[in-house]
């Protein structure tokens, strides 16, 4: 098993080595999200949370923006009736498509 001093080099080691197209990558999908602001969070989530340690680290960060764009959609929608083109990967994970 992996101790948590190795765990916290890799999870430094991913976000200190994230490569700018992937960053780019990030954006263009979550353009909703402050990528920029969001990696530092989501890094600092997973050195404070090593009970809850993640072998994939990119398909965590994947996710947390998944998230950070769902709820910003989600804070962006007039009404349920109303949703207009904010209601994306809102509408796709409820399952509404």
């Amino acid at each position: 098993m992996e101790t948590e001093v190795n765990y916290l080099k890799r999870v430094d080691e991913y976000f200190d080595n994230i490569p700018q197209y992937k960053i780019l990558e990030w954006s263009k999908v979550y353009g909703l999200v402050d990528v920029m602001k969001m990696i530092p969070i989501a890094r600092q989530w997973l050195r404070d949370n090593t009970n809850k340690r993640k072998t994939r680290i990119g398909a965590y960060v994947n996710n947390w923006l998944k998230n950070q764009q769902i709820k910003m959609e989600a804070a962006s929608t007039p009404s349920e009736g109303n949703r207009g083109a904010a209601g994306g990967l809102m509408e796709i994970a409820r399952g509404k498509q």
